[in-house]
């Protein structure tokens, strides 16, 4: 039932990295582990993303 959650959850928001990142743990548990690497691997994805796009609005506001 928690993955269903989790799944419904991920399909309006498939980014979220906490989402995510909970839903590996359930896969973990559940004792699908390349599942939960799937999800790890996404999760790691958007982190670097997010965190390229923080650098770039960084970048923008010291150069104003």
């Amino acid at each position: 039932e928690t993955r269903a959650l989790y799944d419904e959850a991920l399909e309006l928001q498939p980014l979220e990295v906490g989402g995510l990142a909970n839903r590996a743990a359930c896969l973990l548990w559940l004792g699908e582990p390349h599942a939960c690497r799937k999800d790890c691997g996404a999760a790691l994805d958007e982190m670097e993303r997010e965190m390229d796009a923080a650098k770039s609005a960084l970048r923008v506001a010291q150069a104003t």
